[in-house]
Parts: structure tokens; C-alpha cells; sequence
């Protein structure tokens, strides 16, 4: 069952991640850009969104790895923002290869403030619903 949850999870966010992409390219238009000569849109929507969510699980075990304890979740959404402001970045220089194109870098900290939140949104009442978990009042 939990190794469910887990894959339940990664799907969840890999979708959401992707749809960030494609709702930003619709917001923004020309300053987000999906696909080049090399990389179909569909592929670089799928492909960032895939790299966005390994991003965003790479936090927890670094975050275990550098010896703190992480006690205040306010502190933990700062690593995960962290994550994905970097992340996006990265996905952007590598543009030739990810196919996603932005135009400058306060679009990249936009989209990772909205990423941010809706993964807060679907870690905390997405993925319970779509397990059968009953979501906790007051966490």
C-alpha cells in the first residue's frame, strides 16, 4: 500500500508539473515557450514536468543528508520553492535539450512560486482522495 501512495504521488506531481508548463505557456505566450527545431511541444511539456518533479523529490533526502532537522514546515516549503525556482532554471538553460524556452529569469521565480503551492495542493488533497486516505483537520 504505501509503495502505492508513493507511485499515486510521483504521477500526481509529474501531471501538475506538466500542466504548469502548458497553463504558463498560455498565460505568457511568448515569453514561455514550448519546443524548438529538436524537441516537440508535447515531448517538452512531458519531459520538464518529469524533471521538475525529480527536482522536487530530490529535497527530502538532501535535506536528511545535510544532518538538520526540519521541524518547522514553513521551513520545508522554503526547500521545496528552492527546488523548484532551481529546477525551472535549470530546465530553461537547458533548452535545447528540454525544449522550454523563458524568457527571463522573474518568470522562472513566478512559475516557481505557483508550482510550489499547487503541489502543497495536490500532496495535501489530491493524493489523499485519489488513495482513499481521509485528510487530517488542522495539518
Amino acid at each position: 500500500m504505501l509503495k502505492e501512495n508513493k507511485v499515486v504521488m510521483f504521477l500526481s506531481l509529474w501531471v501538475l508539473n506538466s500542466l504548469v508548463f502548458l497553463v504558463f505557456k498560455q498565460i505568457f505566450g511568448a515569453n514561455v515557450v514550448l519546443g524548438n527545431n529538436r524537441v516537440a511541444a508535447t515531448m517538452a511539456v512531458v519531459f520538464s514536468g518529469l524533471l521538475l518533479t525529480l527536482a522536487t523529490y530530490a529535497v527530502e533526502p538532501l535535506v536528511q543528508k545535510s544532518g538538520q532537522k526540519v521541524k518547522d514546515k514553513r521551513l520545508m516549503v522554503i526547500f521545496y520553492l528552492v527546488a523548484n525556482v532551481l529546477g525551472i532554471w535549470i530546465i530553461k538553460r537547458l533548452e535545447r535539450l528540454t525544449g522550454v524556452g523563458i524568457s527571463s529569469t522573474m518568470y522562472v521565480v513566478i512559475i516557481g512560486v505557483v508550482a510550489t503551492f499547487a503541489q502543497w495542493g495536490v500532496v495535501k488533497y489530491i493524493v489523499p482522495m485519489l488513495t482513499g486516505k481521509k485528510i487530517a483537520k488542522g495539518k
